[in-house]
């Protein structure tokens, strides 16, 4: 009878420690700010001093566990991204450019440490496809937006890298987070010999739920 007990309490433990090393995965919501900008040797070249613009990001994301430290990090974002500069004619007058995407990230995620806090990092492309494109002037005797959607490309492909640190909340958990994001695709669409991509500096929070088991 002791043995069988012995057995069975053996048995409940194997059990219990596999329950906890199964693979976690989550469901979340993510936003903040997204620093954007437009990379052009040729605009440059031009006369044009491309600057960053402080926009916004949103979306759901979801971490699909392979193992204890590693995931797979998917999401969907609304993402805006541009630039702005003085006319290289009229330095008074300030071109900014806006450009929004629905953006899906495909990134592997490691994480570290058993502390309740706990740091991590992400890379792995990104694909966007474009929603609006529109482009501003504004100055002396001068407010003027035009849509600029038949110049650009509609699909922006990148790739993404970053670290943030996950805070456990309940049973939630809050995470906040940085990432650079490179874009590799020419988005420019004219005639003209110009190359453009995207550039992004993202500071961005959220907080993810757990699913698929209690």
């Amino acid at each position: 009878m002791a043995k069988r007990m012995l057995y069975l309490v053996l048995l409940c433990s194997l059990f219990a420690t596999q329950a906890k090393s199964q693979p976690r995965h989550e469901l979340g919501l993510i936003g903040g700010l997204n620093l954007a900008n437009l990379a052009s040797d040729e605009m440059e070249e031009l006369g044009f001093d491309l600057s960053s613009r402080a926009l916004f990001g949103v979306g759901a994301v979801a971490d699909v566990g392979l193992s204890q430290r590693l995931s797979l990090h998917l999401g969907s974002m609304y993402l805006a991204k541009g630039s702005k500069t003085p006319d290289n004619e009229d330095p008074d007058v300030e071109i900014k450019v806006r450009l929004t995407y629905l953006e899906f990230p495909f990134m592997l995620k490691y994480t570290f440490g058993r502390a309740a806090a706990r740091p991590y990092v992400l890379a792995g492309p990104t694909l966007g496809f474009r929603l609006t494109a529109k482009s501003h002037f504004s100055g002396p005797g001068i407010d003027e937006e035009d849509s600029i959607k038949g110049e650009t490309k509609p699909v922006d492909f990148g790739f993404g890298f970053g670290a943030g640190v996950r805070i456990p909340m309940g049973n939630a958990h809050l995470f906040l987070e940085t990432r650079y994001r490179l874009g590799l695709t020419d988005i420019d669409d004219t005639e003209e010999d110009i190359s453009l991509k995207t550039r992004d500096v993202q500071i961005m929070t959220g907080v993810t739920f757990p699913i698929g088991r209690k």
